[in-house]
């Protein structure tokens, strides 16, 4: 008998268990910031075993920090069962200067599959603030004088007017802009001496004010040749680059010197596609390449999709691909003839030249996705096959249907006759 509650006591002594524990740890971006500043701290909930949810509240000094991203209370569950940790990004603002400290209280951290509490570890985040207090500093962002040297500005300037133009010989490769801020405390990015290639040129000049808001003027360099070399297509005029600096950055094509009526220009040429490509600028100023074609003296706008790799002009062919239809579709601007099977579909099939390889043929272009890849109908003529398999298969059931239920009523019929018999012989 004393076995017996020997055993049963041992039951009822307490038992050790070990309990998952996890830390929530808070990071700043930063271990200072001046007054007025922002700075942003993280916290990172984690666990060594699987956490299945948390919850928190940010605490520290609102006398000293501001909240300016995020919220106060925080819970959220995990999406699976291996999730080990969770970040979550704040942002402060800082208010009075001194040593603060942000940390997390009324935290709860659970185990995935259960509703105990974790044994929680929490590591505060310190931030110092000091130096000069940039509350009250000045928004002003506006440029007090802009100029370029030797050359004017179109329209003239005004400080509240941010977009400009100026014109330049295309002998000139360099230009030199000069501007001043009306506060003296503002910063400027963007002046100096500027590089000028072919093409449009955009030049961006950046005000920030000494509270850090931006301010963005932008110039446009047009380009003017003394000796313009000028063609005509379709009744329209168009400028002929003679320098292709601008253009350089197209793959699988270098630089090559051609003549156009009589003056020698730059132009693009791929050796293994054969096609040459050259600089024109419309009456509107918009400048694009063209497919120049000598031996037919036409020019055509030149249009390469990229991706993952693949640069494919779209090209024309007599060919057609069964089951779709024509339609023309807007790519990189330009209006493309393409293949789909329904006005609706986001997928069109075009007929294209790899500009790397000189191999022409059809590719499919996702018209959402924007991406390109070769197009393979084995797919395709499977999913037909077994169309028409299934299709023969219903067939076969209905026929099979029908003949039962035919059989069904031919026995019903039949039976009702012998218990018609039955009945009049009785």
């Amino acid at each position: 008998m004393k076995k017996y509650l020997v055993l049963i006591g041992l039951l009822l002594l307490p038992m050790s268990v070990h309990a998952a524990s996890a830390n929530i740890d808070l990071t700043a971006s930063q271990s200072s910031a001046d007054i007025g500043k922002t700075i942003v701290v993280t916290v990172n909930v984690n666990s060594s075993t699987p956490i299945g949810y948390y919850e928190y509240t940010l605490d520290y000094d609102h006398d000293k920090l501001e909240l300016v991203n995020g919220r106060s209370y925080n819970i959220e569950s995990a999406d699976d069962a291996n999730t080990k940790s969770f970040k979550k990004k704040f942002t402060f603002k800082v208010l009075k200067s001194g040593a603060n400290k942000v940390s997390v209280k009324s935290y709860a951290v659970s185990p995935s599959g259960s509703n105990e509490s974790m044994s929680v570890t929490v590591n505060p985040a310190s931030i110092n603030s000091s130096g000069e207090d940039t509350t009250n500093s000045s928004d002003n962002n506006n440029l007090k004088s802009l100029e370029i040297e030797n050359y004017k500005l179109e329209p003239s300037f005004n400080k509240n007017t941010t977009n400009y133009v100026v014109k330049i010989e295309d002998s000139i490769n360099e230009i030199n802009i000069k501007a001043a801020a009306e506060n003296s405390k503002a910063s400027i990015i963007g002046d100096g001496k500027h590089t000028i290639k072919s093409g449009d040129n955009r030049i961006e000049i950046t005000v920030t004010s000494e509270s850090g808001k931006d301010k963005i003027y932008t110039i446009k360099v047009s380009l003017t040749e003394k000796d313009q070399l000028k063609i005509t297509i379709g009744g329209s005029q168009y400028i002929v680059f003679k320098k292709l600096d601008g253009f350089t950055g197209l793959k699988n094509y270098k630089i090559k010197k051609i003549k156009i009526k009589n003056t020698t220009i730059e132009s693009l040429y791929n050796e293994k596609t054969k096609i040459t490509l050259i600089g024109l600028k419309d009456e509107g100023g918009k400048s694009n390449l063209y497919i120049y074609d000598a031996d037919k003296d036409t020019y055509t706008v030149y249009n390469e999709i990229n991706s993952d790799g693949i640069s494919v002009m779209p090209a024309s062919t007599t060919q057609k691909i069964k089951d779709y239809y024509t339609f023309k579709e807007t790519i990189n601007n330009i209006e493309v003839k393409c293949y789909k099977t329904s006005k609706s579909s986001n997928y069109c099939v075009l007929y294209g030249i790899n500009s790397a390889t000189g191999e022409e043929n059809w590719y499919v272009y996702d018209l959402e996705e924007k991406t390109i890849q070769k197009y393979n109908n084995e797919a395709e003529e499977f999913y037909k096959a077994k169309m028409e398999s299934t299709k023969v298969l219903i067939c076969i059931l209905s026929g099979t249907t029908l003949l039962f239920g035919i059989l069904t009523i031919g026995f019903a019929i039949k039976s009702g006759k012998k218990e018609n018999k039955k009945s009049l012989i009785q």
